[in-house]
């Protein structure tokens, strides 16, 4: 699995959202970029970048930087 440190998981995930600006607190609920097909993109494309299964729990799971933050560093 690649790792990356919070700030650069950050970066990514605004890469991936196209928000100059986000941060630990951002949520797809505080963010209107991150919309329904934002988030299925996003989510895809880490799943494919650190190599996870993806499922319907996951995909629901994953609704904030701070939540894909720690399923990534494995604390889900």
């Amino acid at each position: 699995m690649n790792t990356l440190n919070d700030t650069d998981l950050i970066d990514y995930i605004s890469h991936q959202l196209n928000v100059p600006s986000i941060n630990i607190d951002s949520t797809q609920e505080n963010t209107p970029e991150w919309d329904s097909i934002n988030h299925m993109t996003l989510i895809s494309n880490l799943s494919q970048k650190f190599s996870f299964q993806l499922d319907a729990e996951i995909i629901y799971k994953l609704r904030s930087v701070k939540e894909i933050i720690s399923f990534l560093n494995g604390n889900d």
